[in-house]
């Protein structure tokens, strides 16, 4: 343990070296690669870091099928969605609807207003003919990711006129309108809406419209493609002239805000964290999906213009309202035992884990559903007591409680220890930044566990499977994506070894890594998923895993970890039925999440956290601990709700507006839509020279504020000299002194492992 807390501190050192040489061995033209237009100046692009790393099949926009990546932009800026839940605080934005949903009294009948006013990107209008065909399209064909679902709830759909829809369903769904909502990722039920006049055409030419690329895209949302890169390196997007025509568009003027966002969005991928760290350095990437602590240290020490959501420990943004575990996949043996499930479990120091992989700045998740807030709230911390006195049986019948409460606090005794923080904080400091604990480090329990299914240890100490062959996991893992689902599979694949099981950490693209999963191909995979704003639609998320959905390995199913099970099936179906408003429906929420929890079919562990840095060089505005006006999940659908607050550095050198997000609906079902309130004033910063003062004046408020200017705000400059070597033997020396480092610590590692 000593060695591993050693560990950290010499990475982040590394890290700042590895980069620092970078920055003065190599003559990079800094802004020699970005492909950016002829005359497009670099304040006018927003650059954001794309999640996925390089995309392989960059022309394939046909956002409706497995397989296509969507989070570099087309979800967040070309796709839209009747709703989507507003991340400041919960409540509902009307987007393509002009109403929240109507149900009739049993809910077997869904009515849908939609707004007017709003264009596709060649100028055909948006009408209520787009959401039929959406929805009888993908009823039709199988290979749509939607079909399943659509075939299990919907009776028939139709327009009654040009801005109404009605769904009729098989039988009652108060949830089913969830399906067009944009929670967290996407579309909820994959149903971002289809233009009719461009799959229409495809359908007739193709036969199959499954096979459409749709490319290049026709967009619903602000923004359209201009171009994109053939490796699948970046995509450049440009805000539409006639922005006002789209939800967000029509939002911001409702809310009095004067515009959409940047001219130009450009999303990149980056093959390292070292290159994002450098780009971000030079300015060149404005927004980073995420970094580790190390990298963040190297970031902040090169970058002064560079921000996260907190501006000290443990800096993260907290409440992705997703959760990631070491997911199993119960289609393959053992995996389909919840003995070994639970086994696996409580072979895991899950102390260690947090510290080695993620230096303590991470959130424990118990439960497996999400971490919003208001469910991080009510699921998690407030199962605390419950989780606490559950008893799992025993082989030989007796009773154990396999949950560890105190795990937050020694990971908050860590971070003091390492001078993170100056003091212990408070219990409840210390459940909301780390969670409510996690399961015990028990492998004497494990061993009894896997021994009552005829496991056996081997004379070498490791694990045997009943007939007799070495127990070997191999684990799923991103590789260049997602590095905290990376490091959890590491760190969990250490604990593993060490209960003597043979383990190894297999790293994938994106492509072949979401695939394995959507077409249940993976058996052990560091996932994540199964998240929920809204503590009214937990329970919904599981719909996916009843039987009816299960598939054999191979085939794409909704229902990815082979769930099987007649138990939670006939909670689902009894939830799926049962109004939100009906106290039974709390009932039911509860009794799915502990049977989940008892057969440990999602080991969750930790929630996605993002440590997104943000560069403020060329664009301020973006939301933080301290302007929470929405989530850091800029890759997520909701994206394009974030763009009408970040504005040019240069444009509010002499005055800042943070306009605050009105509440308008809650996101459970009603009938009558909420008046947006009007915008609170807004504060005017006037900005002097330095040594001056900074006056605030609020209208409304008599007292102003002044602070004291310690560095001068210009508009930034556009062009960077290419960065020249003037002593080669200095830098060669230093490269030397890295390579002699890490071939010390690599040593070292081994030594650990070995």
């Amino acid at each position: 343990m000593v060695f591993r807390q050693q560990l950290i501190p010499a990475l982040s050192i590394i890290m700042v070296i590895a980069v620092s040489i970078a920055l003065v061995v190599i003559p990079i033209p800094v802004h020699a690669q970005l492909p950016l237009p002829p005359g497009v100046k670099r304040e006018e692009v927003l650059i954001l870091d794309n999640l996925h790393g390089r995309v392989p099949n960059p022309t394939n926009m046909n956002a409706w099928v497995p397989g296509t990546f969507i989070g570099w932009g087309l979800h967040q800026f070309c796709l839209d969605a009747l709703w989507y839940t507003n991340h400041s605080d919960g409540s509902l934005i009307n987007a393509l609807a002009a109403a929240p949903p109507e149900y009739n009294k049993d809910y077997t009948q869904l009515t849908i207003k939609l707004r007017k006013g709003i264009y596709w990107s060649d100028g055909v209008e948006f009408t209520a003919d787009d959401v039929v065909y959406t929805i009888k399209v993908q009823l039709k064909y199988p290979g749509f990711m939607a079909h399943a679902m659509l075939k299990t709830w919907v009776e028939d759909v139709y327009a009654p006129d040009k801005y109404t829809v009605v769904i009729k369903l098989k039988k009652p769904n108060p949830y089913f309108w969830a399906n067009f909502l944009v929670e967290v990722w996407g579309a909820d039920g994959y149903l971002y809406i289809m233009p009719k006049h461009v799959f229409e055409k495809a359908e007739k030419e193709l036969g199959d419209p499954t096979k459409f690329k749709f490319y290049p895209p026709v967009c619903l949302g602000p923004y359209t493609v201009v171009k994109v890169d053939p490796s699948g390196y970046w995509f450049l997007m440009k805000r539409r002239d006639d922005w006002e025509r789209t939800s967000v568009g029509i939002w911001a003027k409702e809310h009095g805000l004067n515009w959409i966002g940047p001219k130009y969005i450009l999303s990149m991928s980056f093959e390292t964290e070292e290159a994002k760290i450098l780009a971000q350095s030079r300015h060149e990437l404005d927004w980073i999906f995420d970094v580790t602590t190390e990298g963040w240290k190297a970031l902040k020490s090169m970058n002064p213009y560079s921000g996260t959501w907190r501006d000290k420990y443990p800096w993260i943004f907290p409440f992705d309202p997703t959760g990631r575990g070491i997911y199993f996949n119960l289609r393959f043996y053992p995996y389909n035992l919840t003995e070994v499930r639970w086994a696996l479990v409580l072979a895991i120091n899950m102390t260690e884990v947090f510290i080695t992989a993620f230096d303590g700045a991470q959130i424990l998740v118990p439960v497996p559903t999400g971490m919003g807030y208001p469910v991080f709230k009510k699921y998690q911390l407030g199962l605390r007591d419950w989780l606490t006195n559950f008893e799992i049986t025993l082989p030989d019948g007796s009773k154990f409680k396999p949950f560890d409460p105190t795990i937050p606090f020694k990971i908050a005794k860590y971070a003091v220890s390492k001078g993170y923080l100056k003091k212990m904080p408070s219990e409840k400091e210390v459940l909301m930044t780390w969670g409510p604990g996690w399961w015990k480090y028990a492998p004497d329990v494990a061993e009894k566990l896997l021994k009552s299914v005829g496991f056996k240890r081997g004379p070498d100490g490791k694990w045997r499977l009943p007939n007799g062959q070495p127990w070997k996991i191999e684990i799923l893992a991103p590789a260049g994506f997602e590095i905290d689902a990376t490091r959890l599979a590491f760190g969990v694949a250490d604990q593993w070894r060490k209960f003597g099981i043979d383990v190894k950490v297999v790293t994938v693209d994106a492509s072949l890594f979401w695939n394995s999963y959507s077409y249940g191909r993976f058996k052990v995979g560091a996932y994540w998923g199964f998240g929920a704003m809204d503590p009214k639609l937990v329970g919904r998320q599981y719909e996916g895993l009843h039987s009816r959905y299960w598939k054999p390995s191979g085939e794409w199913s909704p229902n990815p970890l082979g769930v099987k099970d007649p138990v939670l099936d006939r909670l689902i179906d009894e939830f799926m039925s049962t109004s939100p408003f009906d106290p039974k429906a709390e009932e039911l929420r509860m009794k799915i999440l502990k049977r989940l929890i008892e057969q440990m079919y999602i080991p969750q562990m930790a929630d996605c956290k993002k440590f997104s840095p943000y560069d403020t060089y060329y664009w301020v505005g973006f939301p933080n601990a301290k302007n929470p006006y929405w989530s850091f999940l800029f890759w997520c659908g909701g994206a394009k709700w974030i763009l009408p607050r970040i504005r040019p550095r240069s444009a509010v050198t002499t005055a800042v507006t943070t306009p605050t997000t009105p509440k308008t609906t809650p996101t459970t079902p009603k009938t009558t839509p909420t008046t947006p309130k009007p915008s609170p004033a807004t504060p005017k910063v006037t900005v002097t020279a330095p040594g001056a003062t900074v006056t605030v004046t609020v209208p409304g408020v008599t007292k102003q504020v002044t602070v004291t200017v310690t560095r001068e705000i210009t508009k930034p400059a556009t062009v960077v000299s290419t960065v020249q070597v003037t002593n080669w033997g200095a830098a060669a020396g230093l490269g030397v002194a890295l390579l002699i480092v890490g071939l010390i610590v690599g040593f070292l590692a081994g030594r650990r492992r070995s």
